[in-house]
């Protein structure tokens, strides 16, 4: 609100300030120096680590003393910054929301997906090249998998394994570059079938044999270590392409998405807890051995979205 005379001040700032405050990550202003706040929103829109809602609160709790202070002095005469306050909720914290079928199916018909000339500056004109590398896999794992953007961008050809005649996804520390989130971020998500139709094993198959080490070799990591770093911008630049401009409908929306449609399909809480690796599934792992392979398998692969239609990527 820098810049406007006090009696100009409408709820609508009040809520504009608040919004800002949901798309902020930690330590903002220590991470991203020269920025402003709204820059950083913008820039960090799919960084994980958000401010906490204890935190935001605490920031609108002092914006609402100042206006309660210049009330008592007869220099404010509204209630606008009252109630600002969020209730604690999991899909309030992040702020995020799913994609809608249609923006499922304007990106994956995208001529990244269907043709294109390259899949680097020229990934949004139609041509006749079909590249197969990260900026084509990973959304579609994000979309069948729920793992999180960084967690597929670090992947290893090796964190692809077969146990117990289910291939999966291990998401683990086993490299410099890996990191998990949380304690209960580690663990392994079955490969689904639409996946394996697309061709994902001949695609890591081919990585692996090519002696790659990294499942996307041509990522690097960033400042901060992480290998999601320049990702993250070429997937914002190519959902804008495709029409998908919403601050809200970002990448993480994949996962939010993906936990839509295990609800959808009556995957029980505690197989969703494992598979999204979502902090229930972490307190409570150290009784027992966990689900098998086999059994998320039979759930997960019941994941479908139905309207959208995968077809033309099917080898």
């Amino acid at each position: 609100m820098g810049g406007i005379q006090v009696d100009a001040i409408t709820r609508e700032h009040f809520k504009q300030v608040r919004t800002l405050l949901l798309k902020l990550p930690r330590n903002a202003t220590l991470r991203y120096k020269g920025m402003s706040l709204v820059e950083i929103a913008e820039f960090a829109a799919d960084d994980d680590r958000k401010l906490k809602i204890k935190t935001i609160n605490s920031h609108l709790t002092k914006i609402s003393t100042i206006f309660n202070w210049a009330k008592r002095e007869g220099r404010w005469h509204h209630s606008y910054h009252s109630g600002l306050v969020i209730k604690d909720t999991k899909d309030q914290e992040d702020g995020r929301r799913s994609f809608t079928i249609e923006e499922l199916q304007a990106m994956f018909s995208a001529p990244l997906y269907t043709g294109c000339v390259d899949d680097e500056r020229n990934f949004a004109k139609a041509g006749t090249n079909k590249p197969r590398r990260s900026r084509f896999w990973i959304p579609l794992i994000a979309l069948y998998s729920g793992l999180r953007q960084n967690e597929i961008c670090q992947l290893a050809t090796s964190d692809i394994e077969e146990i117990d005649g289910i291939t999966v996804l291990q998401v683990r520390k086993a490299h410099a570059w890996q990191k998990l989130k949380s304690k209960s971020a580690r663990r392994f998500v079955p490969v689904h079938p639409e996946l394996i139709k697309i061709g994902f094993l001949d695609y890591a198959r081919e990585v692996r044999n090519q002696g790659h080490i990294q499942l996307f070799p041509e990522l690097r990591p960033d400042v901060r270590g992480y290998m999601s770093g320049v990702f993250q911008k070429r997937f914002n630049t190519f959902r804008h392409s495709v029409g998908v401009s919403d601050p809200d409908g970002v990448f993480h929306s994949f996962r939010h998405t993906w936990r839509d449609a295990l609800r959808e399909a009556r995957v029980g809480e505690g197989v969703a807890q494992q598979l999204g690796g979502w902090k229930g599934f972490g307190e409570d792992k150290r009784y027992g051995n966990g689900l098998t392979p086999n059994a998320c398998y039979e759930d997960l692969r019941r994941v479908q979205y139905a309207g959208l239609n995968l077809s033309h990527l099917y080898r």
